[in-house]
């Protein structure tokens, strides 16, 4: 395939503009995954998700470029709500320097409003405190901190909250996301959306 098999870019993005702000992208996405969860014999919506962030190395010099001391990456953070088949339910792209806590209302809130029946979520302990209290007082969702067994050493992966997990890895298989070249935090969302659909056509 060549270039000239490709129509031009200015009407692609034409399109998905127009897809973007009439919120085709995001309803796809939606009943896609309602069909899948039904075909599998699941609720259509899901009551539990899992919540974790991903610092993600920045790809070019006029990306966003935060340092997140914790994880030693200058680049974004990524946050994502998953359900237990490790399908993204929310998403948010911000700057790798916040703390995935301060990220986690916005992202539950705007989860929520497209999956009302979710009322528990998945977490680690970089999620305690405030922000689980105010998420469960303004948005009735329940935040669970999963914690490590007294007595175990090592990594020990957590029933359902670990296919967060899984769902980074497989966003870490697009080219496209291996690291930010996006020049806006919205620019970076609408990438994990492609990455989703693809994903998901390839569930059904």
């Amino acid at each position: 395939m060549f270039l000239k098999d490709f129509p031009k870019w200015q009407s692609v993005y034409k399109f998905f503009r127009k897809w973007r702000e009439d919120g085709r992208i995001e309803h796809f996405i939606e009943k896609t995954i309602m069909k899948i969860r039904k075909k599998r014999g699941q609720n259509d919506t899901p009551s539990v998700g899992a919540l974790d962030a991903q610092s993600v190395k920045w790809g070019n010099r006029m990306s966003d470029n935060g340092f997140d001391a914790n994880k030693k990456v200058k680049g974004v953070k990524r946050s994502v709500v998953v359900d237990r088949n490790c399908f993204i339910l929310g998403r948010k792209v911000d700057n790798a320097l916040k703390h995935d806590s301060k990220l986690a209302y916005p992202l539950c809130g705007d989860t929520s409003f497209f999956w009302p029946t979710l009322r528990k979520i998945l977490v680690d302990r970089g999620y305690r405190g405030e922000v689980a209290n105010k998420v469960k007082e303004d948005l009735n969702i329940e935040i669970e901190v999963s914690n490590t067994p007294n007595g175990t050493k090592g990594f020990t992966p957590k029933p359902l909250r670990w296919v967060v997990e899984r769902t980074f890895a497989w966003l870490d298989a697009f080219r496209r996301l291996v690291r930010n070249y996006e020049h806006t935090d919205e620019s970076a969302e609408e990438m994990i959306d492609f990455a989703t659909i693809k994903l998901l056509i390839k569930q059904i």
